[in-house]
């Protein structure tokens, strides 16, 4: 698995599943080394008493987000599977399948990794809401921890946070699987002769890769309603005078998740998009000489394939998660 060029697929799916991860990347280091420790100190500081509210109507809301959200996820997974290992030899499938196990448990990992040193967006999204439900009387048994620091040990409420997280990792490495197939099948039939045949591996490779964009989209907009859920779950329990703070930094840290996995969409799609663009530009060059006629009138029809306003379902979808996570920060307002 260390050597990705053994096939093309899983030489395709390490630069899309490296692209995609570093804009996750680039916002924890920017946010872990832009603000101080005294000001997410400011933010998670709460008194006990303050704990004064028995609303239990934000956690139901979470509850069914979350259920939406494994639902949708496993769903685009099982579908996506079966696409990328159809019509693949047996040697290939499991390549492919120790590569997307591979990818998931380093994600999964890494999220550990940043909650176990308690980086400080991990410290605003989980440790500052555990504080408050683990005082909840109600729910204290979800929460109880006997003689090791709650950050670090596994509680009955963390199987939904820890689920939630890696379903939506689990899609993704499953789409990112998938789309290496459809680019490496219209690698090997890109050199076919016939301009007919060469135009029709392009449409297909190009609908594939939309479909499936559009199919993680719709993941990353049920995890971003989730977390956005997640975050609000304490505001039930919290009186009138320290609800209103909590609220500010639980959505502040919403946007943060959503921005990041829009931005996840973007640059999943650099990598496909680059490989359509160079087989695009292979097509105009042939399309010059004498027996290019078919190319160049498919060329006249569809010169603006690869441009915004032909892909702005795409593009709209990629933005989803961002404009999902704002647009709930309005309407609580």
């Amino acid at each position: 698995m260390l050597r990705p060029r053994r096939f093309k697929e899983i030489q395709h799916a390490f630069w899309i599943m490296m692209l995609a991860f570093a804009p996750s990347t680039v916002v924890f280091c920017v946010f872990q080394f832009s603000i101080t420790n005294d000001a997410v100190t400011l933010m998670c500081r709460l008194d006990r008493t303050a704990i004064t509210g028995h609303d239990f109507t934000p956690l139901f809301n979470y509850y069914i987000s979350w259920v939406a959200h494994v639902l949708i996820s496993l769903g685009v997974s099982l579908t996506a599977a079966q696409n990328a290992f159809r019509n693949t030899s047996v040697p290939k499938i499991r390549a492919m399948k120790r590569f997307r196990l591979m990818g998931f448990l380093v994600a999964l990992f890494f999220v550990f990794l940043a909650d176990a040193v308690h980086t400080k967006l991990a410290v605003l999204t989980h440790e500052r809401l555990f504080a408050v439900l683990s005082a909840e009387q109600a729910l204290s048994p979800l929460f109880r921890q006997d003689f090791v620091p709650l950050s670090t040990r596994p509680t009955g409420f963390s199987f939904f946070v820890v689920s939630g997280i890696a379903v939506a990792l689990w899609a993704t490495a499953t789409i990112v699987l998938c789309a290496s197939k459809f680019l490496a099948e219209f690698q090997q039939r890109k050199g076919e002769a016939t301009p007919t045949d060469r135009i029709a591996a392009f449409t297909e490779a190009l609908e594939a890769l939309r479909s499936h964009f559009l199919a993680l989209s719709l993941v990353l907009v049920t995890s971003t309603l989730g977390t956005v859920a997640y975050l609000r779950i304490p505001l039930g329990f919290l009186g009138p005078a320290e609800r209103g703070n909590f609220k500010l930094v639980s959505d502040a840290v919403g946007l943060i998740w959503g921005v990041m996995f829009s931005l996840t969409l973007v640059f999943l799609s650099i990598y496909p998009f680059i490989v359509l663009r160079k087989s695009f530009n292979a097509l105009e060059m042939d399309s010059r000489g004498a027996k290019g006629e078919i190319l160049r009138r498919w060329l006249r029809k569809n010169q603006d394939l690869l441009h915004v306003p032909a892909n702005l379902q795409v593009v709209l979808s990629m933005l989803s998660p961002a404009a999902v996570a704002m647009l709930a920060n309005l309407a609580s307002r």
